[in-house]
C-alpha cells in the first residue's frame, strides 16, 4: 500500500466532480429527527409544504427506502447562467424561471447520478445505491446541509457562499459507511439584509426562513390548484416558476456563480409568444415541451398561466383567442380564467365575447368569473 492511497470517501467524491458535479458531500443515514418534528407540526398547523408528499416517516428515514442505509452522497449542480435583456415588444410574451428554460433537470441529473452509481458499484463491488432527485420523498436541502454543501438562508432555499442558490439538489442512498462531512446546522448564516422578504409581492416569506406555500408565485405557478383572482395579478407575465426572492439575494450577486455545466444552458430561448400557448393541442404540447421540466405538470396549467398573463398584460390582440376559450372550451376553470382575462383586457371585443358567453355558460363558477369580468368593463 502506498503512502498516499487515496481513501474511498475521495473516490467517490472524485467521480461526482467528474461527471459534472459543483459541489459534493457525504452525510450519514440517520433519521432527520428534527425536520420530522417541524413536518408534523406543519401538518397539524399548515400551511403544507409544495409537493412534499404524505408519508413524513419516509422523508425522514432514509432506511425506509433502502434499507441498511449507512451513508449519503450529497450532490449539487449550478445552473446560474446569465440571464437574456429586456423581451422584445412586437407581441405579448410570458417569462420563464431559470429552472424552466433548461432541459428537465429530473432527466439531467437522473443520467449523472446513475453513471456515477454505476461507478460507485465499481470502487465498491457489491454495494447497494439508490438515487434520487426532488421527485424522491427524501428532504434534499436538509440532507445537503448535513453534507456540507450549505445552509438555509431566509427564503428558505439553500445557500452556498460561492453558487448562491441557484442549484439543482440531488442525493445517493449508499449501504456502506463513508465518513461525513460536518453538518450546516441552524439558521443565521444569511448576510444581514431582508431582501428576499422585501422582494416577494405576495408576503410568501412573512418572516424569516419561513414560506407560506400557498402565496409563493413559484409553487402557484407550477400547481394545478385553483388560482383564487386577488393572486392573479401577482403572476404577471409567469408562466412556470418565480426567481424574485433568489435574485434579490446577495450570494447571488453577479461575480459569485461557478462554472455551468453545459448541460443546465438554456434549451428555450426566452421570452416566449403567449398566443400560440392557448392553441396548443395535447401533441403539440408534448411535442414542444416533452424535454421540459414544465412538461410533468402538463398542458392545463401551462394554458392557464398564458391566458392570466394575458389578462395582466391587457393585451387586446388575445381576445379572439380568450373569447373562443371562454365559447367553446371544455375545461371549465380554463373557460373562468379567459372571462377573467377578457375583463382585464377592455377592448370592445372582449366585452362582446363576454356579452355572448353570459346566455350560453351555465356552470355557475364560470358565470361568476364572466359577472366580475363584467363589472370590471363598466
Amino acid at each position: 500500500m502506498g503512502l498516499f492511497a487515496v481513501s474511498l470517501e475521495a473516490k467517490v467524491l472524485e467521480t461526482a466532480y467528474e461527471e459534472g458535479c459543483s459541489l459534493a458531500g457525504i452525510a450519514s443515514a440517520k433519521p432527520f429527527l428534527e425536520e420530522r418534528k417541524h413536518l408534523l407540526g406543519r401538518e397539524k398547523t399548515g400551511p403544507a409544504l409544495p409537493f412534499s408528499g404524505g408519508d413524513i416517516l419516509a422523508r425522514t428515514d432514509p432506511s425506509r427506502l433502502l434499507p441498511g442505509v449507512k451513508s449519503i452522497l450529497a450532490l449539487s449542480f449550478n445552473y446560474r447562467y446569465p440571464t437574456a435583456g429586456e423581451k422584445p415588444g412586437d407581441v405579448p410574451r410570458g417569462s420563464w424561471s431559470r429552472f424552466a428554460r433548461v432541459r428537465d433537470y429530473h432527466r439531467v441529473l437522473g443520467e449523472k447520478m446513475a453513471r456515477i452509481a454505476v461507478r460507485i458499484a465499481a470502487l465498491k463491488p457489491g454495494a447497494a445505491c439508490k438515487a434520487y432527485v426532488d421527485t424522491g420523498p427524501l428532504l434534499d436541502r436538509a440532507i445537503a446541509c448535513r453534507a456540507g454543501l450549505g445552509f438555509f438562508g431566509k427564503n428558505s432555499c439553500l445557500l452556498h457562499g460561492e453558487l448562491g442558490s441557484f442549484t439543482f439538489l440531488g442525493e445517493i442512498l449508499l449501504d456502506f459507511p463513508l465518513e461525513p462531512a460536518r453538518e450546516i446546522k441552524g439558521p443565521g448564516r444569511c448576510k444581514g439584509c431582508r431582501n428576499c422578504l422585501k422582494a416577494c409581492p405576495t408576503g410568501a416569506l412573512n418572516s424569516p426562513y419561513t414560506l407560506n406555500p400557498s402565496l409563493c408565485l413559484s409553487y402557484i405557478s407550477q400547481a394545478s390548484d385553483y388560482i383564487d383572482p386577488g393572486l392573479r395579478p401577482y403572476m404577471a407575465d409567469r408562466l412556470y416558476g418565480c426567481d424574485l426572492c433568489q435574485e434579490a439575494c446577495p450570494y447571488n450577486g453577479e461575480g459569485s456563480a461557478a462554472p455551468v455545466d453545459p448541460e443546465f444552458l438554456p434549451a428555450k430561448d426566452p421570452p416566449p409568444p403567449l398566443l400560440p400557448l392557448l392553441d396548443l393541442g395535447k401533441r403539440g404540447f408534448a411535442a414542444q415541451f416533452r424535454d421540459s421540466p414544465l412538461f410533468w405538470r402538463g398542458r392545463g396549467v401551462l394554458q392557464r398561466n398564458a391566458i392570466i398573463a394575458l389578462g395582466n398584460l391587457k393585451a387586446r390582440e388575445g381576445e379572439p383567442h380568450l373569447g373562443r376559450l371562454l365559447l367553446e372550451d371544455p375545461r371549465l376553470r380554463i373557460r373562468g380564467y379567459s372571462a377573467w382575462a377578457l375583463g382585464r383586457t377592455g377592448g370592445a371585443r372582449g366585452l362582446d365575447y363576454l356579452a355572448r358567453a353570459v346566455s350560453r355558460e351555465r356552470e355557475p363558477s364560470v358565470l361568476e368569473e364572466i359577472a366580475g369580468a363584467l363589472r370590471r368593463h363598466h
